[in-house]
């Protein structure tokens, strides 16, 4: 047969080469898991929705279609609302109590929750290459959340950040979850 290579990298222009999550992002939008978010600007530093982390793991999952999630503030027909109903039936995504929250923020903690749930309805494993012992503020972290943070980290997925901090409670950027789930994409080839 015959076969053509071609590159689907993508520039913008507030990602450059020297960038410390240069590569991640090249590999999460070349494979188009993410997009960027308009004129030409991945928006690195922005803050990271449920409504966008959802839609990534959609992209990830091959866009699988689902029925309604129910969530009173998922309206039908926007930019993430198969998103969320995929990610709702898969048993990925339960809500906040009150919703889904689409434009709420991700924190770390809901971060490895959702991935975790996303590895087991997928049905991945992955080696565990790390350990927590060097994060000093685990006793922190929802008890929710406990089980799932700890496997990311095990996992290399997610990485402390200065001072041994886990940060559970803190928000994610688009760049930092482009490195975390560029990291998942290639941990579970």
């Amino acid at each position: 047969g015959t076969y053509r290579l071609f590159s689907n990298s993508k520039t913008f222009a507030d990602v450059g080469s020297g960038y410390w999550a240069s590569d991640a992002i090249d590999f999460v939008t070349s494979h188009e898991f993410f997009n960027g978010t308009g004129n030409g600007v991945f928006s690195p530093d922005a803050l990271m929705t449920r409504s966008m982390l959802v839609t990534v793991l959609y992209r990830i999952d091959g866009e699988k279609t689902a029925a309604s999630s129910g969530f009173a503030d998922v309206p039908a027909g926007t930019w993430y609302t198969d998103a969320v109903n995929w990610a709702a039936a898969a048993g990925i995504v339960t809500g906040t109590g009150t919703g889904f929250d689409p434009d709420g923020t991700i924190t770390r903690e809901q971060l490895c929750t959702i991935l975790i749930r996303y590895m087991e309805t997928a049905g991945l494993e992955l080696d565990q290459v790390a350990d927590t012992s060097g994060l000093t503020d685990l006793n922190t972290v929802s008890s929710w959340a406990g089980d799932s943070v700890e496997l990311c980290v095990k996992y290399g997925l997610i990485f402390g950040k200065p001072g041994g901090l886990c940060d559970p409670q803190g928000t994610a950027t688009r760049a930092e979850i482009a490195a975390v789930l560029a990291r998942f994409v290639q941990a579970a080839v």
